[in-house]
């Protein structure tokens, strides 16, 4: 290959790098590096990302449902359950059994939650039993709701366990809390 041969490869090269939208470069087989171009990552650093999003209550989430997990002593599955059966408003053991299927938790039981109290039986009509959330989930669930939409704040009192617990990660999810709670003064 000639000098000038040479020259013009590399020209295309650079020229490639500066137009193309993405390159890509292969790491190890089946790994491939997708990187900007030169020009456009010399841009890219320099603009500063705004959210667009037109809703943010998702934001917070993780915090609430670890508040209301263990003030409530419930694990994921079962407030993820409550949340879904919430609009339902009342349901049938039939419907309870398909919001088990299309979440996926098949290990919960109805009797269950009727032991620990968080579900009731609103009505019986011959031998089918209609079922709400008990005024102590329902409360819960509306009160999560209102955390989300950054409406109300996270109980920081002595009722909180997180804050009487001396565990150090309980200790930062504190700290967690009260970001959070200055966010909705």
């Amino acid at each position: 290959m000639s000098a000038q041969n040479k020259k013009t490869e590399e020209e295309k090269i650079l020229h490639r790098r500066e137009c193309e939208d993405f390159l890509y470069e292969i790491i190890e087989s089946k790994i491939i590096l997708k990187r900007l171009p030169l020009t456009k990552q010399k841009n890219y650093k320099k603009e500063v990302r705004i959210s667009r999003a037109d809703y943010t209550f998702l934001q917070y989430g993780f915090i609430i449902r670890k508040w209301a997990m263990r003030n409530y002593k419930l694990t994921s599955n079962e407030l993820d359950m409550f949340l879904y059966l919430y609009p339902l408003t009342i349901f049938s053991s039939k419907q309870f059994e398909v919001a088990k299927g299309e979440i996926g938790f098949y290990s919960m039981s109805l009797k269950d939650f009727e032991d620990r109290g968080f579900i009731v039986v609103w009505s019986k009509i011959k031998s089918k039993s209609f079922y709400v959330l008990s005024h102590k989930m329902t409360f819960l669930i509306s009160r999560m709701h209102r955390m989300f939409l950054l409406e109300e704040p996270i109980p920081m009192s002595v009722k909180n366990v997180i804050k009487t617990s001396e565990k150090a990660s309980d200790k930062k999810l504190m700290k967690l809390f009260e970001q959070f709670n200055k966010k909705i003064k």
